[in-house]
């Protein structure tokens, strides 16, 4: 005697490839009848389905096959699962539990998830139709994360108190934004980070309807806002974001913080720009005047704001090559991130410290994110998931300093001890250039 749950959520038992429902349950025994209504078989087991009290009547049907009862085995066991783990995409599911019947292939476990569907409609709230609507229901709902809604900007806000304490008491945030796992009718989920014992914990969750800078600055003031409500003093200096005009200018508009751009998407936008002028091919030729030129570009993040200018004039200059292209690079670089009107100030762009010069960990986040949800979830579903991470992050706010790799720290090492030699006066600029320019390569894209 096995057992299986009937769509309908109850308990079956299948006895020699019979299917029975319960038909009347007494003080000592459950008395079953064939799921076939047209079949008069009858049986009796004990109340905890350990025995058999009297076998099956005589069915007046051919018994099912393996593959229809593994089926019917299998719904039972992925609707349980569907109600339990709300965020688990559902051919995950059902191919996790598929595999373990002999019978069952993959056309089984595609056609057993609109089981996972119904189940899990039972008992999630019906889904909004639109944006409005979506910020309209979640007024009225419960839930620990939801911690802010602005609905004439469509902003929502997802945190603890916890959490909002813990990044306004952080010196140093990182904010980046993903669109693959933002719920239907949003634009952008966008995150802020704090660096915590060498740790990256996602404290501030926004949904944002779009990208633009006013929708930015009234993110940033609902942040602010939070602060102010928190317990805790405002203790953030520096926010470190990627090489996005609308943020920084929002921050700018809203707030005190000192901007630092990811050192990673500065470096991505020269090399961009190096491969649409046609001189990528001299950028990965070692033997080249061209390319070791080129390299010494991406060394020009580790020098301090004050000297950019200088080493651009009297360094860069000096050594650039006869080529159009090479003029084309350096008014490119001068007009976007060194002249009094660039849209990127070397202050903004050149970090001299030897952690957290990028927002790489803050995107790593957004990816495995990504892993647990689907593209466009529905809100409901995406609140699941996010409250998984919140708690995760609330762990992390505890944990002691983690020991990083021998990897990491050599590169952190020998980073420190160029920057002081080159401020000691042991290397010279150009040589500085070079070693730095050097250990970065490696992490740039170049196709």
């Amino acid at each position: 005697m096995e057992t299986f749950t009937t769509r309908k959520g109850k308990t079956g038992i299948i006895i020699d490839k019979f299917r029975f429902k319960k038909d009347k349950e007494h003080k000592q025994s459950i008395s079953w009848r064939c799921t076939n209504y047209q079949c008069k078989s009858r049986c009796t087991t004990d109340v905890q389905l350990s025995e058999v009290l009297s076998f099956p009547t005589a069915h007046n049907h051919e018994p099912e096959d393996d593959r229809t009862i593994q089926r019917h085995q299998v719904r039972g066991a992925v609707k349980r699962k569907a109600e339990e783990s709300v965020h688990e995409r559902p051919l995950k599911m059902t191919c996790t539990e598929v595999q373990c019947y002999d019978s069952l292939d993959f056309n089984d476990a595609k056609m057993l998830r609109q089981s996972i569907y119904r189940a899990r409609k039972k008992v999630m709230p019906n889904l909004p139709r639109s944006l409005t609507e979506t910020c309209e229901i979640l007024q009225g709902h419960q839930s620990s994360i939801l911690f802010n809604i602005n609905s004439a900007s469509s902003i929502i806000m997802f945190a603890t108190p916890e959490t909002v304490r813990f990044l306004c008491s952080t010196k140093h945030v990182y904010a980046d934004g993903t669109f693959y796992t933002c719920p239907r009718y949003f634009y952008q989920l966008y995150t802020f980070f704090a660096l915590n014992n060498g740790m990256y914990v996602p404290c501030v969750f926004f949904l944002l309807p779009d990208k633009t800078k006013q929708t930015y600055e009234q993110m940033l003031r609902m942040l602010l806002e939070s602060f102010e409500s928190s317990t805790s003093s405002l203790s953030i200096e520096t926010i470190h974001i990627d090489q996005e005009a609308a943020m920084a200018e929002a921050v700018r508009n809203t707030s005190n913080f000192v901007i630092k751009f990811c050192h990673f998407h500065i470096r991505q936008s020269w090399l961009r720009k190096i491969q649409a002028l046609g001189l990528i091919t001299d950028y990965k030729n070692e033997e080249s005047d061209i390319g070791n030129w080129l390299k010494l570009f991406i060394g020009l993040p580790a020098l301090s704001h004050e000297e950019v200018d200088d080493v651009f004039a009297f360094c860069l200059m000096v050594k650039q090559p006869e080529s159009e292209k090479c003029e084309a690079f350096a008014d490119y670089i001068f007009n976007n991130n060194i002249s009094t009107s660039a849209s990127f100030q070397p202050p903004a762009w050149t970090n001299q410290e030897v952690e957290g010069r990028t927002t790489n960990a803050c995107e790593a986040f957004h990816k495995n994110f990504k892993q647990s949800i689907s593209s466009k979830p529905n809100i409901f579903l995406f609140m699941q998931n996010l409250a998984h991470e919140i708690s995760k992050a609330t762990l992390k706010m505890k944990t002691p300093v983690v020991t990083k790799r021998k990897a990491d720290r050599d590169i952190e090492k020998n980073r420190l001890e160029h920057i002081n030699m080159y401020k000691e006066g042991h290397l010279t600029t150009e040589r500085f250039l070079k070693k730095i320019s050097y250990k970065m390569l490696p992490v740039l894209d170049l196709h």
